[in-house]
This record gives structure tokens, sequence and C-alpha cells, in this order.
């Protein structure tokens, strides 16, 4: 990411107080239960150390050559982070290396890693109703490190939450990745769908936002935001290409000007009329008088 972008913590609006942030999450624990755990991750705090991701370790089955090379290339991503300032680099999620580590790894392995990720969840929401959206999506990149690959609600539920920081932190496009890539695991979350709605309007792509309003109301009906947008969008969608169209126009009477010029003329000079009966136009040459 830039290195001179802005912190993206902030002051909560007077009507956008903690509860409201954390009805935008998904809070449903990953695993209700919660054995397994090593004393020592203590309360939320802890669970972000990094010597915890899953890996291949030497109690469990080693990865094929496929593997190695994957987590070559998952650490030359770590390294390249470390070296240069990429953008989205730090959102990357290796899932061909997730896939390799649930497939070489115990099941008690598998399941201390769920455990572990329903904990960096929940660290997440706790950070995100704070108002520090950058620090949560962090915490939600290392909870997608961790669960299993096979769980796909759950991860939906994990990139989802990341794409709410990212909404706040105006990384539309990485926030659309991540509705996108929710969508993928289950093509009927809701909160995905209308998220995604709101970060394609932002970015001024109205057409597909109002695509996914209207599938919002095709899964809830009475959804309040997605019935006003479905109202309002398609005149500012009007009003878009007709200025667009204008514009078009403008820049074509430019250019042809531009060439007529030389010749004595502008396209002031010709005449476009429609025939009423079969609808085709006609361009006649006007002289100067």
């Amino acid at each position: 990411m830039a290195s001179g972008r802005q912190t993206a913590t902030r002051k909560l609006p007077k009507d956008e107080n903690a509860e409201s942030l954390a009805s935008e999450l998904e809070s449903v624990s990953l695993d209700s239960k919660e054995k397994g755990l090593n004393p020592e991750d203590g309360r939320r705090g802890s669970v972000t150390d990094k010597s915890r991701r899953p890996s291949c370790s030497s109690d469990t089955k080693g990865p094929s050559s496929k593997g190695a090379s994957n987590k070559e290339k998952r650490s030359s991503v770590a390294e390249a982070k470390d070296d240069v300032d990429v953008p989205g680099i730090e959102w990357f999620i290796d899932e061909e290396y997730l896939k390799e580590v649930e497939k070489n790894s115990k099941p008690e392995d598998r399941q201390r890693f769920r455990e572990l990720a329903d904990k960096l969840k929940m660290e997440g929401n706790d950070i995100y109703t704070k108002g520090d959206f950058a620090q949560a999506a962090k915490v939600y990149s290392e909870a997608l490190r961790t669960l299993p690959i096979s769980h796909c609600n759950e991860r939906a539920i994990l990139y989802s939450n990341r794409a709410a920081c990212f909404l706040y932190m105006e990384e539309m496009d990485e926030g659309i990745m991540d509705c996108s890539k929710a969508l993928e695991l289950n093509p009927n979350y809701l909160k995905a769908i209308l998220r995604r709605a709101q970060l394609y309007e932002k970015k001024e792509k109205l057409d597909e936002a109002l695509t996914d309003y209207k599938k919002v109301l095709e899964l809830e009906p009475k959804n309040p935001r997605a019935i006003e947008a479905c109202v309002r969008l398609p005149e500012q969608i009007k009003e878009r290409n007709e200025r667009l169209k204008a514009e078009m126009l403008g820049k074509l009477k430019d250019l042809g000007n531009m060439i007529l010029k030389p010749f004595g003329l502008s396209t002031e000079n010709f005449k476009v009329q429609q025939d009423p009966t079969s609808g085709s136009y006609s361009i006649n040459l006007q002289q100067n008088k």
C-alpha cells in the first residue's frame, strides 16, 4: 500500500456508534466450542501471533513438491511486502498453499486452526467496532490465512467482514474483490451482495450497483436500502448516459470542425434531418450566405 495513505482509524459520527458498526458484521462464532486452545492465547490480543499460522510441520505429512513451491511463493510474497511497497500485497491470501496445508494436516490440527480463526475473527470484530478499520482488516486477513480452506461459509463471512473495512478505508477495488470472493463461496450471501452494491456505487459503477441491489430485493424484498437504491439509481444512470452522450457529441463536433477547417467549412454547414417514415437520417450541406 502507498506509504502516504492516511490511517484508517476515525472518530465515529454521532449516528454511527459501536453498536451500529457491529451490526454490519457477521459475529456468529465459527465454532462455539473453544477446546484445545493453549492457555497462553489468553484473551483476544495474543492470537495474531504469526507463529500460529497453519503450516506443514514435521509431525504431519509433508506437502508435495507442488505444495513446497506454493510455500516458497508465499514466502516470496511476504518478503516482497517487506522490501517494496506493492499495492494490495498485504491482503493477498494464498489459497493454493492453504489447500496443501489442509490436505497434509491431521484432523486435530484442522480443528485447532478453525478455533484459532474464530478467535481472530472475534478480535477483528472488536477492533472494527472501535473504528480501526486497517487493523481489523489485517486481523481478518490473518484469520483467512488460518481457517481451513474447506470451511466455505465461514471464509465468506471473513471476506465480507474485511470488505466492510475496505469500504471505510476507501479501498473500493479490494472491497469489491472480497465481496465477489465471498459470493463465490456463498452465492446468496445477502450482506456481501449489499456491501458490493455500496462499493460499486462509490466507484460510480452504477449499472453494476443496480444489478446487485436488485439481487438483494430478490432475496429480501423489503430491504429498505435496496428499495431506495432501485428507485434512485435508474434516474442517475439516465442522467449519466445523457451527460456522456453530450460529451461524446461535443468531441465529435470538435473533431469534425478540425477536419473541415482547411476547406472553409464547419459542422454548422451540415444539417442532419431524420425521415419520420423510415427513421433514417440524411445530411445536407448548407452553403454560407
